[in-house]
């Protein structure tokens, strides 16, 4: 197939660019298909540069249509032999442990998971020191691993001169602006848990 590039490209620098191109007509043809072009508009194409062989091969193609979606039916495939059936797999190792996965319930005002005490606890190795990242005027932050995925676990300070009752409001408003709002600069919330005297974001 032989055909002007400028007939198909409309920038002038593509054109001359075309022009360099070892296999030209594949680099137009597929310049030209990234336009979102229509069949019918390919098929005017050919017919302007008397490619009429390529037309016809394309609009044979395109008129054998598929038939409609009604008359497919699935079938089920039966072996009659030709082959060896697939081994079937071994038992689970011995040691494998199973454990029920319990997806952590979601706090309905916001939408923001609630995770248990236990799960919080062991992803920060029991609140370990060595997993201190800093501390704060409200709490401590810790390194924890919940499911794993690498997190900052911030654990609320009890024994803060603060009045426990104004601390979980805040906790609670924190909790509120963080699972609304999206921004590098702003960690996402993953949840917040509540257990063993304490409140965790």
């Amino acid at each position: 197939m032989f055909f002007k590039a400028s007939e198909v490209l409309q920038d002038q620098t593509a054109v001359r660019l075309a022009e360099r191109k070892e296999r030209r007509t594949d680099w137009v043809m597929d310049q030209w298909g990234n336009t979102n072009a229509r069949l019918g508009q390919l098929l005017d194409l050919l017919e302007r540069q008397q490619l009429l062989r390529p037309r016809d091969v394309i609009m044979h193609w395109a008129s054998k249509a598929p038939p409609p979606m009604t008359t497919f039916r699935l079938t089920s495939t039966v072996d009659k032999g030709g082959g060896r059936p697939l081994p079937r797999p071994g038992a689970p190792p011995l040691n494998l442990k199973s454990v029920l996965h319990q997806p952590p319930p979601v706090l309905s005002g916001s939408g923001v998971m609630r995770w248990s005490y236990e799960e919080v606890h062991a992803g920060t190795s029991g609140f370990s020191p060595s997993l201190k990242v800093g501390e704060g005027g409200f709490g401590v932050v810790y390194r924890a691993t919940l499911r794993k995925r690498d997190c900052a676990v911030k654990r609320l300070k009890q024994d803060t001169l603060m009045d426990w009752a104004l601390l979980k409001e805040s906790f609670q408003t924190e909790v509120d602006k963080l699972s609304k709002f999206r921004h590098p600069n702003i960690v996402e919330l993953l949840g917040f848990s509540e257990g063993g005297g304490a409140v965790f974001t």
